[in-house]
């Protein structure tokens, strides 16, 4: 199993990542996020396109998802992904990402005119473990 398989383990669909932006003030603001999809590079989550971080990614896209298994300590990694995300608000996205949970945030469904969907894109990334640490190839 290559390092980016390794990688992938920490991003499936039921586990948190956090989403590290800049604020206006240029400072890192940083949350724990649910992914919905994963495909190769490209990693979708929603949100509440009123919330903090919909307005820094509407002015900076630039962004930083951290993600760690620190249950399985015996092979304990941590991953570093450094890319871009795209602003989606069509049906076709939200309803490719939507889960029946998600509903106690957005009481409208997959049609609540608050949900956004964050499509992220990996440019860059670092794996660690307990093996040493390695820049991977996306």
């Amino acid at each position: 199993m290559n390092k980016l398989d390794e990688a992938k383990r920490l991003l499936g669909p039921e586990k948190a990542v956090f989403l590290i932006t800049i604020d206006e003030t240029g400072k890192p603001d940083a949350r724990a996020m649910a992914i919905a999809k994963s495909e190769g590079p490209t990693l979708w989550m929603m949100t509440c396109k009123l919330s903090d971080k919909y307005r820094q990614l509407s002015k900076n896209p630039e962004c930083l998802l951290y993600a760690t298994d620190l249950e399985d300590t015996p092979s304990y990694m941590e991953l570093r992904l450094r890319g871009k995300i795209e602003l989606l608000d069509d049906a076709e996205s939200k309803a490719a990402v939507w889960r029946d949970d998600y509903a106690c945030y957005f009481p409208g469904g997959r049609d609540d005119p608050d949900l956004g969907v964050l499509k992220f894109t990996a440019e860059s990334g670092t794996l660690q473990s307990q093996a040493g640490k390695e820049k991977l190839a996306i």
